[in-house]
């Protein structure tokens, strides 16, 4: 009787631990997969889409630039100096605010990103070399001259540079997109394996 007893408890007690164990897995296992899902989610929120939000922000400030180069020029060649004068100002703002782009997103950069963004930078240093001489030759009147400038040397400069930008924000998109996708297989790979945990 005591042995039949004995048998009983020890059943109980291996049941028990069974469960036990099968609990300390399934938590284990619940606790790795918030783990890795965090850090896929904290690399997309934290570079991949902050560098796609820097991309298009540079391209709106090329479009900035551009606009008050233009538009400073032309109020040059309508004698309103002192608004020639305020949109020269501003297109050189947005050349600043392009350079402090440029330089906060070599930080975390892959080789590949950081080639494509010295694709960028230098003919954007070549064309702002330009600008500084049509901006001179502007302010001393010479409207023809820093037009034909502009579009003869500082023209080819800037569709290079464009298309570099273009370039890497093709490239950080489809690394989103990427980096989306293994969240969501990873994701789908952890419930099986749960679900396969709780099956046995």
């Amino acid at each position: 009787m005591r042995g039949f007893d004995w048998g009983i408890s020890q059943r109980l007690w291996l049941g028990f631990g069974s469960l036990l164990i099968l609990l300390t897995t399934i938590a284990t296992v619940s606790v790795l997969q918030s783990r890795d899902l965090a850090t896929v989610v904290q690399r997309l929120s934290l570079e991949v889409v902050e560098r796609v939000q820097r991309s298009q922000t540079l391209v709106s400030e090329l479009e900035t630039f551009q606009t008050a180069q233009k538009s400073g020029l032309l109020a040059r060649a309508t004698l309103r100096i002192p608004q020639s004068r305020e949109y020269f100002a501003r297109a050189e703002q947005a050349a600043a605010r392009i350079d402090k782009q440029v330089a906060a997103m070599d930080a975390g950069m892959s080789d590949r990103e950081r080639g494509l963004i010295s694709s960028f930078r230098e003919p954007w240093q070549r064309y702002i070399e330009v600008h500084e001489v049509v901006r001179e030759k502007a302010s001393q009147g010479q409207i023809e001259p820093a037009l034909g400038l502009l579009e003869n040397e500082g023209a080819p400069k800037l569709d290079e540079a464009r298309f570099a930008l273009a370039s890497l924000t093709d490239f950080l998109r489809e690394d989103l997109a990427a980096q989306r996708k293994m969240a969501a297989e990873r994701m789908q790979r952890d419930q099986l394996i749960l679900i396969g945990i709780v099956a046995l």
